[in-house]
């Protein structure tokens, strides 16, 4: 049944007109700043009223009748910070981006004095939800929740690198398994670049950076906006000397997670993100920065050239 469902889905992506989405960040550019759109209301209810794109059902975001009432980013979320981490990696980091993203993230937390901890960890399972097969995931979703809570109540914050694996843990663990467990986890997990902006917003953040002599180019990815990450990043890499962050009209890079992997959709997905391509080529950055490995991948296809996670930039500046 679940393979059938995932051609199914495949089958219907493929025709779907799916429509573009933009949101600008302010990036030093203030005119580039823009609100979050959505199209995807009826047009009878309008497209940029808050009432209307918010529709929260629960923090899980879905209605009782079965239909998903959140078509917008998480709504706020207080988690409570620690200086003790429990950190969730993801698949890319790990096995594609161990030196990169796994290293950097590790090295900057240990910078500024948390105690890091990498606990065994298995796929969060979001390709298999995006395919329509949650059950095939649920046994890799209850494992990590099962590694992972025991250290939440240890006093630790679960921290993703990887915007995907975090809207895992946040907002399909509890959807998907239904448990207080999951619910739990959910509430002590937090993306790294608000975990790290949240401690500088406390004073608590190192800022005895290097000079960094770069122009970078950032994308903020669907996950992250679906999470409510917009200007973490840019914050955090504005605390850095010598960093020029080139504004963009940021937009989706059309992988879909692995939708614009799959042969019959590469046409479709490079030519959704194609504008972000140019928008990228146009700034002429030096380096081009994602929090997203996925997003990684289908940049660096577009473009032709590397692309890196955050964390390397603020690795570098804290010169560790």
């Amino acid at each position: 049944m679940e393979r059938s469902a995932r051609e199914k889905v495949g089958k219907i992506a493929g025709r779907l007109d799916l429509p573009r989405f933009q949101r600008s960040f302010g990036t030093g550019d203030a005119a580039s700043k823009k609100a979050l759109s959505l199209p995807l209301l009826p047009a009878a209810q309008g497209h940029g009223g808050g009432a209307q794109a918010g529709g929260h059902a629960s923090a899980g975001g879905h209605a009782g009748s079965g239909g998903h009432a959140r078509l917008g980013p998480l709504p706020p979320r207080d988690v409570a910070i620690t200086k003790k981490v429990a950190y969730f990696a993801g698949c890319f980091a790990r096995f594609h981006d161990p030196e990169g993203e796994a290293a950097g993230t590790v090295k900057v937390l240990e910078a500024n004095g948390i105690e890091v901890v990498v606990p065994e960890q298995r796929c969060c399972g979001i390709a298999l939800v995006t395919m329509g097969a949650e059950k095939a995931m649920r046994a890799d979703a209850e494992r990590n929740v099962a590694t992972l809570l025991p250290l939440v109540d240890r006093g630790f914050t679960v921290i993703a690198s990887a915007p995907s694996c975090g809207l895992a843990l946040i907002e399909d663990y509890p959807r998907i398994l239904g448990t207080e467990e999951a619910r739990r986890l959910a509430d002590h997990t937090i993306d790294i670049h608000q975990y790290l902006w949240r401690l500088y917003l406390r004073g608590e953040l190192r800022t005895d950076f290097h000079h960094v002599p770069i122009s970078v180019v950032y994308h903020n990815a669907c996950h992250s906006i679906a999470q409510g990450i917009t200007e973490e990043p840019i914050r955090l890499l504005q605390l850095v000397p010598g960093v020029d962050i080139r504004p963009i009209d940021d937009s989706c890079c059309g992988i879909a997670g692995t939708y614009g992997m799959r042969a019959e959709n590469y046409d479709r997905a490079q030519a959704i993100g194609d504008p972000l391509f140019r928008e990228i080529d146009r700034t002429k950055a030096e380096a081009i920065l994602t929090g997203c490995g996925t997003c990684n991948i289908q940049i660096a296809n577009g473009v032709k050239r590397p692309v890196v996670h955050t964390m390397a930039i603020l690795r570098r500046a804290y010169g560790v």
